[in-house]
């Protein structure tokens, strides 16, 4: 059979895609490892790793990178200390982006202690809340319940909807009107409004008065001289 060194000959770093949506990749592939070892120390019953009824895994930060030879030590040290302390969800700047952060709001994920023989040894000592991660779990179920009911839509203001379906608004789409007819909807009153075209009330005044100033002139006088004038007697 063939193969290549890509492949996994080797023990996996295993981790639930849950886990990872959680707490974050690195966190859960952190937290499964530390999982791991401490269920073998338990199935060994090895009681050097059991104190205050839990059981512990001790490792300095340099001795975790063997764990993961991908990380370095800063990179492990940034990884732990967001464990042993809560978390706030918050956008993660991508970019001009920000995209909303999956993982939840949560408390200490790790518990740490000091239990070495030497007091000057101030190696940790690292076990699980899983009282933390049962809580998480059961959050997350609720949260994936929820979306799954209500699924979000790109816009929130237009639904798409099946042939056959309603609109799922109440407002009214807008049709392609007349001005007439559409100032006569805008009206506050319809009793009060008046069709423009309706000249019925007008006054011929004005025109009479403007026939009888033009008669003045000769009939080859220049337009604008009438319309100059007429403007002065007005």
């Amino acid at each position: 059979m063939k193969s290549t060194s890509l492949l996994i000959d080797e023990s996996p770093l295993l981790v639930l895609p849950t886990l990872a949506q959680i707490l974050g990749l690195r966190e859960a592939l952190t937290t499964q490892q530390i999982h791991y070892w401490l269920v073998l120390f338990e199935k060994a019953r090895d009681q050097s790793h059991y104190c205050e009824g839990r059981w512990w895994v001790w490792n300095s930060t340099e001795a975790w990178t063997s764990n993961f030879p991908f990380w370095t030590p800063a990179v492990m040290r940034t990884i732990l200390s967001s464990l042993r302390h809560t978390y706030e969800p918050k956008g993660i700047k991508r970019g001009a982006v920000v995209v909303k952060d999956s993982r939840l709001r949560r408390g200490p994920v790790l518990l740490t202690g000091n239990f070495n023989r030497k007091g000057y040894d101030r190696t940790l000592w690292y076990t699980i809340d899983y009282d933390e991660l049962a809580r998480l779990e059961l959050a997350f179920r609720k949260m994936s319940e929820i979306e799954v009911e209500f699924p979000k839509t790109e816009n929130p203001h237009s639904v798409s909807n099946s042939p056959g379906t309603e609109p799922l608004t109440t407002e009214q789409p807008l049709v392609a009107e007349g001005p007439l007819e559409l100032a006569a909807k805008l009206a506050p009153c319809k009793e009060d409004w008046t069709d423009p075209r309706d000249v019925s009330g007008w006054s011929s005044a004005p025109v009479d008065a403007f026939c009888r100033h033009v008669a003045q002139f000769p009939s080859d006088g220049e337009p604008a001289n009438k319309r100059e004038s007429w403007g002065r007697e007005l």
